[in-house]
């Protein structure tokens, strides 16, 4: 597929997203530039390392934005104190270097993307949601493969 072509692809898919689909897709978008990050650190290329973790950041960010606090509850209530910790690490991991910090963030990433995928299978169990991400480095194209 041309790269036009895949845009095209990405930027449908995107549009006739379920709200549910489209957190996958930000989970997965920010555990891959999160591994992004991480694989700049291991290459010495600090101004990456920090262009990913901002990326990540940003998407973090649009989570925790988008929770609606008066119809999630405890719920919504729970993922604002997780995505501000996971600020935190982010923040803490870009002004230390910390391999370790962006693996922490990765794992939990990674186990909120499966979470939240059992939750929607369950509640629709004739439609999978099981989404990746394709990240580039020049925005936040997130696509479901």
């Amino acid at each position: 597929m041309t790269g036009s072509a895949q845009e095209r692809y990405l930027e449908i898919k995107v549009r006739t997203a379920t709200p549910g689909q489209l957190v996958s897709m930000l989970y997965a978008g920010a555990s891959r530039f999160a591994k992004l990050a991480r694989e700049s650190l291991d290459a010495g290329d600090l101004e990456k390392t920090n262009h990913y973790i901002l990326k990540t950041e940003a998407i973090i960010e649009e989570l925790n934005y988008s929770l609606d606090m008066e119809k999630g509850g405890e719920i919504a209530k729970n993922l604002r104190s997780l995505y501000d910790f996971i600020m935190e690490r982010l923040l803490t991991a870009n002004v230390k270097k910390s391999k370790e910090i962006l693996a922490e963030v990765i794992e939990l990433l990674e186990d909120l993307q499966q979470i939240w995928n059992q939750m929607l299978e369950q509640a629709n169990p004739s439609r999978p949601y099981i989404q990746t991400a394709k990240a580039t480095d020049s925005s936040l194209n997130i696509a479901v493969e």
